[in-house]
């Protein structure tokens, strides 16, 4: 059985504490631990139907959104712009169209 919607994970990367992004031969995106999954509002729907994975083309804006902090900490770890990334990942949130579930983080 695949560890993930996308198959076997071939590589892991800690973001944070229940936060991990991974890749397989077919694909990849962010994976959340059960507590951090339900942080997420539950009218938010990832691609893969599971709360716990956001594809990491458009749905993982949706976790780097509701956990700024970790991954603002994790792009600066890897010495990348974290307020570019963030801009990014809070726009394309403004896009989905279950947007008004995440009110108390575009403010």
């Amino acid at each position: 059985m695949p560890e993930t919607p996308w198959g076997r994970v071939q590589h892991r990367t800690r973001i944070a504490h229940g936060i991990t992004f991974v890749s397989t031969a077919r694909h990849g995106g962010v994976r959340l631990s059960p507590s951090r999954a339900a942080l997420i509002p539950a009218t938010a729907k990832p691609w893969t139907g599971d709360p716990r994975f956001w594809e990491e083309d458009c749905d993982y804006h949706v976790p780097a959104v509701v956990f700024e902090a970790e991954f603002r900490a994790w792009y600066l770890s890897q010495g990348r712009d974290a307020d570019a990334l963030l801009d990014l990942s809070r726009n394309a949130v403004r896009r989905r169209p279950d947007v008004d579930a995440f009110t108390a983080w575009l403010t």
